[in-house]
């Protein structure tokens, strides 16, 4: 009787651990989310890198059209005092060594010969019937 008296007084066995389950829906929206914030950073970066890459292109690009103009015009003008001028004065030299001044033609003369070549049948109604 005193074993069942004292009986419900004693402690209960302590039940023996159970595996936590983790919850794998948590886990799911944790790791979606992770991807998520990783894919929108590239795409911000993506679009940050080609916007930088179009600015950076025009920029070097103006530049390089400034210096090559610069370039170009000091070009032009040494070639002009060393090389242009001298052979425009060769080429006009040349020029009135092969085209001696003649005296001009008058009006009688001009006259002359276009009668001369419409007497040949190569003026006026040649090829025409």
């Amino acid at each position: 009787m005193v074993e069942a008296a004292t009986r419900p007084c004693q402690p209960l066995p302590a039940p023996p651990p159970e595996a936590a389950n983790p919850n794998w829906d948590a886990v799911a929206v944790s790791l979606t989310s992770q991807a998520n914030a990783i894919s929108i950073g590239a795409a911000a970066l993506a679009v940050g890198a080609l916007l930088g890459g179009i600015a950076w292109g025009r920029i070097i690009g103006r530049q390089a059209e400034r210096e090559a103009r610069q370039v170009a015009e000091q070009e032009v003008e040494k070639w002009i005092k060393d090389e242009g001028i001298p052979m425009l004065r060769r080429e006009v030299a040349e020029f009135q060594q092969t085209f001696p001044r003649e005296r001009p033609i008058s009006e009688a003369d001009v006259e002359a010969m276009v009668a001369a070549v419409g007497e040949n049948g190569k003026e006026g109604f040649d090829g025409k019937e």
